[in-house]
């Protein structure tokens, strides 16, 4: 009879550990089953995240773009309204002076006569959009008499010979054509750098610290 319940009891007792590894395996593949998806949503969170970040990145590039274009254009269309500025008050006083010329007096014969030649326009002193304010700086440090140590450069925005009269003759200031750009006024040299820059952008100031 002891064997007996010896034998029953071993039984019973290599029952109950089978059925514990088998629900310890159960509980081991539930466990990697829970970490797969643990891991799986780690790697979507982590790729969400990326994407989020590679998103505002591109979203801050595009707004610093927009500025920078949204000031070029600004910069151009004031540029532009300043040089048409200048164009018309140029013709303005043109036709202005073609009225002063001196007239003979009446009963004076004609070999008695006298003509004036009509006074050069007044231009009027455009703003200067704040690309030229730095080129102005970084060209001549303000002085619109400065002359290049070669004397190839002259005024405030150092403009050649040639291009000066190129930009004046644009900008419908035609009396300053082979006028030294550094003997002409402050409104006559801010006007002609206006309507170059509306004509060429930074091209003609390339390499200097504001381009």
């Amino acid at each position: 009879q002891t064997d007996q319940v010896v034998s029953e009891y071993s039984s019973i007792v290599a029952g109950n550990l089978e059925s514990s590894l088998d629900q310890l395996h159960d509980a081991e593949q539930a466990l990697e089953l829970q970490q797969g998806a643990l891991h799986r949503a780690q790697l979507l969170a982590q790729t969400d995240q990326a994407q989020r970040a590679a998103a505002l990145h591109g979203a801050d590039a595009t707004e610093a773009q927009l500025t920078a274009l949204h000031s070029l254009v600004t910069g151009q269309l004031a540029a532009a309204v300043a040089a048409e500025q200048v164009t018309e008050d140029a013709l303005a006083a043109r036709a202005a002076g073609t009225s002063h010329l001196a007239v003979p007096a009446p009963g004076a014969g004609t070999a008695g006569a006298t003509t004036t030649a009509a006074a050069a326009p007044t231009v009027a002193d455009p703003p200067l959009p704040p690309y030229l304010q730095c080129v102005l700086e970084a060209e001549s440090s303000g002085d619109y008499g400065a002359v290049s140590p070669s004397g190839t450069y002259m005024g405030g925005f150092q403009f050649s010979q040639s291009t000066w009269n190129t930009a004046a003759q644009a900008a419908g200031l035609s009396f300053l054509v082979g006028v030294a750009p550094d003997k002409a006024s402050k409104a006559e040299q801010d006007a002609v750098a206006v309507v170059l820059y509306a004509l060429d952008g930074h091209q003609p100031w390339l390499g200097d610290r504001c381009g």
